[in-house]
Order: C-alpha cells, then sequence, then structure tokens
C-alpha cells in the first residue's frame, strides 16, 4: 500500500491520491486500505516515514560496509544521488507530501520526524567518522546541517536540471572531501 502511495504521489497531485485510488492501483477495496490505514493522512504520514526510513536505513549499510573510506564516500552518494529519474520521483514525492502537510496536521508532524531522522542518520554517519578518526568530535555538530542541506540541495538541483548526475556525484565528492578534510593533512 505505501509502495503505491509513494508512486501516487510522485505521479499525481495529492488531490488525487486517495485511499480509493490506491485501492484501485492494488485492484481491492476501500475498505481494505481503511483497515490498515484509516484516513488518507495515516496513509500518506506512513509512506512518508517509511521512505525517509529505508533511506536512512540504505545510507547506513553503505557507511558501514568494509570498504575503504574513500569508497564508502562514493558509494555514499551514489546512494544520495542515485539516477536523475529516482531523483525526481522522490522530490516530485515529497513535494506533494509537504504540499499536503500545509492542511494536515498530522502529515506536518510525519514530514518533521521523518526529517529529523534522516538528520539522526547524518549524525550517525558523522558520528562513524569519529570512530574511524577522519571527523573530530568537536566539528562534527558543525557539519551536521551543511552536510544535510548540500545533499538535500543537490536532489532538488538533479531533478530539475539537465546536469549530469555523474558531475553532481562529483562534485559532492569534492566537497565533502574539502569539509572532512580528506584532501590534505588536516582532519575536520
Amino acid at each position: 500500500m505505501m509502495a503505491t502511495c509513494y508512486r501516487l504521489l510522485a505521479t499525481r497531485s495529492h488531490h488525487a491520491m486517495t485511499l480509493e485510488a490506491v485501492a484501485k492501483e492494488l485492484g481491492g477495496s476501500k475498505g481494505q486500505i481503511a483497515h490498515y490505514y484509516p484516513t488518507k493522512e495515516a496513509l500518506i504520514s506512513a509512506t512518508m516515514r517509511g521512505a525517509l526510513e529505508l533511506y536512512g536505513q540504505l545510507l547506513l549499510a553503505v557507511a558501514t560496509e568494509e570498504a575503504p573510506l574513500r569508497t564508502r564516500l562514493k558509494h555514499l552518494i551514489a546512494a544520495a544521488l542515485p539516477d536523475a529519474e529516482l531523483l525526481r520521483e522522490r522530490i516530485a514525492f515529497v513535494a506533494e507530501v509537504w504540499s499536503f502537510a500545509k492542511t494536515s496536521p498530522e502529515t506536518r508532524e510525519a514530514v518533521r520526524a521523518a526529517h529529523a531522522g534522516v538528520y539522526e542518520v547524518t549524525r550517525k554517519l558523522l558520528d562513524l567518522g569519529i570512530e574511524e578518526g577522519f571527523v573530530t568530535a568537536k566539528n562534527a555538530r558543525a557539519l551536521l546541517l551543511p552536510i544535510s542541506a548540500m545533499f538535500d540541495g543537490l536532489a532538488v538541483h538533479a531533478a530539475h536540471s539537465d546536469l549530469d548526475v555523474e558531475e553532481l556525484r562529483r562534485h559532492a565528492e569534492k566537497t565533502l572531501e574539502l569539509l572532512l578534510g580528506l584532501g590534505g593533512k588536516s582532519r575536520v
């Protein structure tokens, strides 16, 4: 159900995403959907939380893989900035949820909680950097917001421009290397 809700919000207006539309896509009834999600707000909120939770799990899995730091960094960037079509889908989904959240307190809270979860994942990634010695605890907190904002901005840019995603990944890699002090002797 949540995958269908995600797809509908990525391709249609939140006004068109109804329990009936989800049921129709799944070949079931509105009652079957309402058994699990009694309202549109409940389904959209659960979908938002679920989508960003899966995204965070993916990033943490990549960050903890057994590979050299630079390889993991490249993999993290590729996970955060997948191909342009997936980015367009992700941004369209998020934009519709944000728009819907203007009139739905439940969804607004889900958006806040989901983004707090992604922020927490970024903090955990920086904690891994501290453990591995390429980020100092002193500056990790200062890096949290800029790194999160950079990836949000790059994802939006990639979704709405003709720039090559590979080029954006290279820029992200260079920026992170500078922020983390990986290009020279200094550490962040």
